[in-house]
């Protein structure tokens, strides 16, 4: 109680993405590294299971009527086991995330997707997803840790992936267009990511 709204974001939350500054990089806070967004296109061979990745181009940065600021909005025709990969690493190394109440999330599209947090540095590539499907109206999505139960042979949930976090990553498919804006991280502070 009594504290400035600004302290209680600087102590509790981080800031992922607000695209604001226009730039490839996250929003994360100093000293926290910046590292850049990535939109890819995973193809999937069915038969070998191996899949081959390339980098669209149609992914920007934009400004949206009736919306404040700017956004993320990747232009796609993707269709399922065929996905689109759009994140960043968060961390050089796998870190605790288990004190984590929520990631607020504001996307719109025509699309399934999918909001993970994994890690990309040990031999398995643990993943915790939530699966949603976009609407034409803008949503903001507030996913708490026991929300991401979505499972597929290589998903390991929240209780394993926890401890072992280096990416943000949103999987998308079945459509072709997602927006995106202000991923905010409640419950943890620039100090769990250092």
């Amino acid at each position: 109680k009594g504290i400035s709204d600004s302290l209680w974001y600087e102590l509790n939350t981080i800031e992922i993405f607000n695209f604001e500054n226009g730039s490839s990089r996250s929003d994360l806070p100093s000293p926290l590294k910046r590292d850049s967004w990535y939109a890819q296109l995973h193809k999937t061979d069915t038969l070998t299971d191996s899949v081959t990745t390339s980098y669209i181009s149609t992914a920007a940065i934009t400004e949206v009527a009736n919306w404040l600021g700017k956004v993320l909005h990747i232009d796609y025709t993707v269709t399922y086991p065929d996905i689109v990969v759009f994140g960043t690493r968060l961390t050089r190394h796998p870190h605790d995330w288990s004190r984590m109440d929520s990631v607020i999330v504001w996307l719109r599209g025509d699309c399934e997707y999918e909001i993970i947090f994994e890690t990309l540095d040990e031999a398995l590539n643990y993943k915790a997803s939530y699966k949603g499907e976009a609407q034409s109206g803008w949503q903001r999505l507030v996913l708490r840790p026991e929300d991401f139960t979505y499972k597929l042979r290589d998903y390991h949930g929240w209780d394993i992936t926890r401890n072992k976090i280096t990416n943000f990553t949103v999987f998308m498919y079945n459509g072709s267009n997602l927006w995106l804006d202000n991923v905010r991280v409640y419950g943890v502070n620039r100090d769990d990511l250092r």
